[in-house]
């Protein structure tokens, strides 16, 4: 019976080991997040997106709706702040004659952002 018992105590020492390492590697893992995190600014994340919806025309109210709530342009309108929001390095950007560009450039200017526009002039109703 003492042997049993010894043989049991022996596995759960073995199996302690390998939960004590377990537990070391999500330790490791959970600071590297963390370093992201900071390194990234997530607790400014929040009022920087606002930011860049309300310099889109969203009013604050807006900002709170469902992505599937608004109307193809407006969706548009959050996909340029998705691509705004991850500061990229340079912006492509097509079409230079909506009212909402004007918008779109001043943001860009106004984070130094460079940004390349394309202009298509809008098709004509006149045949040649």
């Amino acid at each position: 019976m003492l042997e049993a018992e010894r043989a049991t105590m022996a596995d759960t020492s073995g199996e302690a080991a390998k939960l004590d390492k377990q537990r070391e590697g999500l330790d490791i893992t959970l600071s590297d997040i963390h370093g992201k995190l900071s390194e990234m600014e997530s607790d400014k994340a929040e009022p920087r997106a606002a930011s860049i919806l309300a310099g889109l025309g969203f009013s604050p109210e807006r900002q709170q709706f469902a992505t599937k709530t608004f109307s193809g342009g407006w969706r548009m309108r959050l996909a340029l702040a998705r691509a705004l929001f991850c500061e990229p390095d340079l912006l492509l950007l097509d079409g230079m004659y909506s009212p909402q560009s004007s918008r779109v450039l001043s943001l860009t200017v106004s984070k130094n952002l460079p940004t390349c526009w394309t202009y298509r002039p809008l098709p004509s109703s006149r045949t040649t």
